[in-house]
C-alpha cells in the first residue's frame, strides 16, 4: 500500500509580533503644514517657525523635527491614520495639532508676529475737525480704532500690508464730541496694500455718510451679551454695537449696516454670549439680512485636568477641542480633531522638548462647532490643574 505524506508550507502569513505603530516606511500621506505670523500687517506673513515637530502615529510615538525650507510650508509624510504636529512660535509660544487622515492634507498655524517686523506697505488716513467739533472711529481688517470727539485738531491713523485689497470703514458725526452720540457710516472700498494715498475720513453732512439701517429687538438673560457687527467683502468687521446685562436680564435695539452701503458677499455678524462662574458660551450667526438673535446655545462644555491627564465629555456637533494655557514664561494651545480622539474621553499632554506644564496650573478649554451653515459656535471652560 503506498502511502501519500503531504507537507503544507505557509509562507508570509504574518508574525507573531504586532505591526509597528510608529513605523515610517513607505512614503505616507502628503499633509502640507503652512506657518504664519499675525498681528503687525493686515495680511498675514508666511514665515518659518521657530521649529516644528512630527508625532507619526498614536500618542505613544516620538516627536521628530521637521526641517523648514523658508517658505513657510513644510512637507509632513503621514504613515498612521493620525498625527500630532508641534509648531514652536516666537516667544516660546507652542501650537500642538492633533489631527486624523480624515481631516485632509493641509493645516494652518498662525504665530502672534514679535514687535520687531519691519517692512510692508503703510495705508494712511486723516480726520480734521476744521474748528467744529467731531466724533471719529476707524475699521480696517480687523483693527479698529478708539472712537474720540476732537473739539478743534485732528487725528491721522496708519495700517500695514504686504498685499490684498481692503475696505476702510469710518464712523462719527458732526456738531459735537459725544462719543455716544448718533454716528453715519463712510466706506472707502478696494484700497489696494500699495496705495500709499493718505484717505480723508473727516464726518460730513453728505450723501456718502450714511445712517444704520433699521435696528433689531434684543432680549437677554443675566450675564449675557449680544452684539451686532457687519464684515465688508475685503474682511474688514465694524462694531455696530452691543447690548450687555449683568445679574438682571436685559432689553434693547441694536443697529444694523446702512442697506445703501452694502455688497455682495458681505454679512452681519450676530454674537450671543452668556457667562457662568467658570464658562463662557458664544455663538455667531453669519447672514446678509440680521435676524432674531435666537441662536441656539451648545452644551457646556465638561472637562477636567488631572497629572497632565484632560478628561472630557464628547460636546455634540464639535469640530476641535482647544485645550491652553498662557502664563509668563509662555504660551500652549493643544489642538484636537473627533478624528484623532475617535472613541476616546482622555487626552494626555504630549512631552515635548523644551516645554514644562509645572506653570500651567489654569487651563482654558474650548470646545468649537457649528450647528448650521450660519450659526458657529464655542464653549469655553477655565480648568484648575491637579
Amino acid at each position: 500500500m503506498r502511502t501519500w505524506v503531504v507537507l503544507l508550507v505557509l509562507v508570509g502569513c504574518g508574525t507573531d509580533e504586532p505591526d509597528d505603530p510608529c513605523s515610517t516606511t513607505g512614503d505616507g500621506f502628503a499633509v502640507d503644514l503652512h506657518t504664519t505670523e499675525v498681528g503687525v500687517f493686515l495680511d498675514a506673513l508666511t514665515v518659518d517657525a521657530n521649529a516644528v515637530a512630527l508625532q507619526d502615529g498614536g500618542p505613544e510615538c516620538p516627536f521628530a523635527g521637521v526641517p523648514g525650507a523658508h517658505t513657510g510650508h513644510y512637507a509632513l509624510a503621514v504613515h498612521h491614520d493620525r498625527y500630532t504636529v508641534a509648531v514652536t512660535c516666537p516667544g516660546n509660544d507652542v501650537r500642538v495639532l492633533a489631527r486624523g487622515i480624515a481631516d485632509g492634507a493641509t493645516l494652518e498655524v498662525a504665530c502672534k508676529a514679535p514687535r520687531t517686523v519691519g517692512g510692508g506697505n503703510t495705508l494712511l488716513a486723516h480726520a480734521t475737525s476744521g474748528g467744529l467739533p467731531i466724533v471719529v472711529q476707524t475699521f480696517m481688517g480687523l483693527a479698529q480704532s478708539s472712537k474720540v470727539g476732537i473739539a478743534d485738531g485732528g487725528v491721522m491713523y496708519q495700517w500695514r500690508a504686504l498685499a490684498g485689497a481692503y475696505d476702510l470703514v469710518a464712523r462719527g458725526h458732526v456738531g459735537d464730541t459725544n462719543i455716544d452720540g448718533p454716528d453715519k457710516f463712510h466706506i472707502v472700498r478696494d484700497i489696494a496694500a500699495t496705495d500709499a494715498t493718505d484717505k480723508d475720513v473727516t464726518p460730513a453732512n453728505a450723501p456718502d455718510w450714511v445712517a444704520p439701517g433699521p435696528t433689531v429687538a434684543v432680549s437677554i438673560g443675566a450675564s449675557s451679551l449680544a452684539a451686532m457687527s457687519y464684515r465688508t467683502k475685503n474682511g474688514t468687521r465694524v462694531e455696530l454695537g452691543l447690548l450687555l446685562a449683568d445679574a438682571t436680564p436685559a432689553n434693547g435695539t441694536l443697529s444694523t449696516w446702512p442697506a445703501s452701503l452694502r455688497g455682495p458677499d458681505e454679512v452681519h455678524i450676530q454674537t450671543l454670549q452668556v457667562d457662568g462662574s467658570s464658562t463662557r458660551r458664544t455663538v455667531t450667526r453669519d447672514v446678509a439680512e440680521p435676524t432674531a438673535f435666537d441662536m441656539a446655545l451648545p452644551p457646556e462644555l465638561t472637562a477636567s485636568l488631572t497629572a497632565g491627564v484632560f478628561t472630557f465629555q464628547i460636546v455634540p456637533d464639535a469640530s476641535q477641542y482647544v485645550f491652553s494655557c498662557e502664563t509668563a514664561k509662555h504660551a500652549v494651545a493643544t489642538d484636537l480633531s473627533p478624528a484623532w480622539l475617535g472613541d476616546e474621553l482622555a487626552y494626555t499632554l504630549p512631552a515635548l522638548a523644551g516645554v514644562s506644564y509645572d506653570d500651567c496650573t489654569m487651563w482654558t478649554g474650548t470646545a468649537i462647532g457649528q450647528s448650521s451653515p450660519t450659526d458657529s459656535w464655542k464653549s469655553k471652560l477655565s480648568i484648575v490643574a491637579h
